[in-house]
């Protein structure tokens, strides 16, 4: 296994992976596993994997595990030894160690030297110690191990390597979800802080996001309070990706009653966000919107937005009059919503008429949905004349998407009220598909409808 001919090795090797998996073969293995460990310390880089690569097969055997757990001290200075190459194989090693129960005492004791691993110069042996530091993260025997080390934890938010902070954030968003570490993390809150005001903007935005998740904790309410001001401003910071993540992280935090007094003055703010130019960011905050149009909930914050997201329907780009499109057919099926809604009914219609095509597409699609709704039936039927033009649309989705939309009104008024009916009846009669042939997903749909 360690010859000097490399074919020789290679055979040796694979011989002895068979014999592993041989429970009668285990005594002898044990015999021969300090000589094993001894090739760890090889000066053949290709030696050193190999054997890295046994051990953590060989540490799945009970009856191996006292003499490896015995050698753990020696290991965490082994995944310093060598070659880039022979360090990410012990690594990798390392972390299949971690999996093993009767492994974790000694992996614990050894947790101060691995967090020096996180923030090693080299890539690969970085992910592989962050590969671990997840594993063990888990382990909730370790926990007050991880308590111990949290302070040097910290510092890894703002490490030097991009993806060293990916990983710590990462981490950091596990963490906080465990009990046992509210405590520290309340007292690191001022940290948080800090790091929403730093200059690097992928921390701005990881801060921002780690605060929606301390929103969804009960026990982090009080402590999270005194940062709103500092999360809040992010709405308007200069990065589109900061921006994305406070509107996520204002909506988690409107959702909770502790806290929603001190999020209303930031309102004006986060509905500027609906009509932002950045794509992403405007998508993000649609996002967040949805999760504000609960009325049993959140019937104080609708009634302030309402006005000014109905004036959206107006808006001069038209990806901000197709979203509130859309959000305008889920805040007209509340019925505690209603006497707010109806008044902008018109503003909506009219959007079946808009000049681009994606806007008319996404009102067909609302409309369908008003008309399960029977408060709203009247309106859709007078709207009968626009929803017909446009199955003779030039564009074939809005021709798809508008008998789509007469085949639900079909569904849903045809058979409660007669007057509808025969208004149903009568645009279909006047029906005809715009293009020469007719389409067959729009015939269908009309046969769906008769």
């Amino acid at each position: 296994m360690k010859d000097g001919d490399p074919e020789i090795r290679s055979f040796a090797w694979f011989t002895f992976s068979e014999y592993m998996k041989q429970d009668r073969l285990q005594d002898a293995i044990a015999v021969a596993l300090p000589e094993l460990l001894g090739l760890l310390k090889s000066g053949d880089s290709d030696i050193r994997k190999a054997a890295w690569s046994a051990i953590s097969e060989l540490a799945k055997q009970d009856r191996l595990q006292g003499e490896i757990s015995a050698a753990l001290p020696d290991f965490t200075v082994l995944l310093k030894y060598g070659d880039p190459d022979s360090r990410r194989a012990a690594w990798s090693a390392f972390s299949k160690l971690a999996n093993q129960d009767r492994l974790l005492g000694p992996i614990a004791t050894s947790f101060p030297d691995l967090m020096t691993f996180l923030k090693d110069a080299d890539t690969f042996v970085r992910r592989a110690a962050w590969d671990t530091f997840f594993e063990l993260a888990k382990q909730d025997r370790l926990q007050n191990t991880i308590i111990k080390v949290f302070p040097d934890f910290m510092t890894l938010l703002k490490s030097e390597y991009p993806d060293a902070r990916r990983a710590a954030w990462s981490a950091f968003s596990e963490l906080v979800k465990r009990d046992q570490l509210h405590n520290i993390i309340i007292a690191a809150i001022p940290d948080f802080i800090a790091l929403m005001r730093d200059e690097d903007s992928f921390i701005r935005t990881a801060a921002s996001s780690a605060f929606s998740e301390f929103a969804k904790l009960d026990q982090l309410q009080g402590a999270i309070a005194a940062a709103l001001p500092d999360v809040l401003a992010l709405l308007s910071d200069v990065s589109g990706s900061v921006r994305s993540a406070a509107c996520s992280a204002f909506s988690k935090l409107a959702t909770q009653d502790r806290l929603r007094e001190e999020i209303l003055p930031a309102l004006p703010n986060f509905m500027a966000l609906l009509k932002e130019r950045d794509i992403d960011v405007r998508k993000a905050a649609w996002s967040a919107f949805s999760e504000l149009t609960d009325p049993d909930k959140l019937h104080d914050i609708i009634i302030v937005i309402i006005p000014d997201f109905l004036m959206l329907l107006k808006d001069s780009q038209w990806s901000v009059r197709s979203a509130a499109c859309s959000a305008f057919s889920e805040l007209a099926k509340q019925d505690r919503l209603y006497d707010l809604i109806t008044p902008a009914l018109p503003n909506f219609v009219a959007l079946l008429e808009d000049r681009h095509w994606f806007v008319r597409c996404e009102a067909c699609s609302a409309f369908s949905q008003l008309a399960e709704k029977d408060r709203l039936q009247e309106a859709c039927a007078a709207a009968l004349p626009d929803l017909t033009a446009l199955m003779r649309d030039q564009d074939s989705f809005v021709r798809h998407a508008a008998c789509s939309a007469f085949s639900m009104l079909a569904k849903h008024v045809a058979g409660r009220n007669r007057r509808h009916s025969s208004r149903l009846r009568g645009s279909l009669k006047r029906w005809r598909c715009g293009h020469p042939k007719g389409c067959m997903v729009c015939i269908h749909q009309i046969y769906e409808a008769r």
